[in-house]
């Protein structure tokens, strides 16, 4: 499987901190729902993806996934890899 990140690790370091500050908030902005969506707040709807290393020092760290929270619900780099799995079997 060929590596996601190749090209990316020549970004800079404020490309990819602009950019993973303001990605969340272009959908809302276009939607017109920045009063739900579009930050961390309490009160507003968030997936998020939790990261174990951080990628303003290296972009290949966005490989490196800790944890998933969709629609409020948690997932562990253990149930990721299960429900992956389980998609590769069918």
């Amino acid at each position: 499987m060929a590596k996601r990140t190749k090209g990316l690790e020549y970004l800079t370091p404020e490309f990819v901190n602009y950019w993973m500050h303001q990605s969340p908030v272009f959908p809302a902005e276009f939607l017109h729902r920045e009063d739900d969506l579009g930050t961390v707040t309490v009160g507003k709807l968030a997936d998020l993806l939790i990261l174990d290393d951080n990628p303003l020092l290296d972009i290949s760290n966005t490989q490196k996934i800790y944890a998933v929270i969709v629609n409020g619900k948690y997932f562990s780099k253990n149930e990721i890899k299960q429900m992956l799995d389980a998609q590769r079997k069918k």
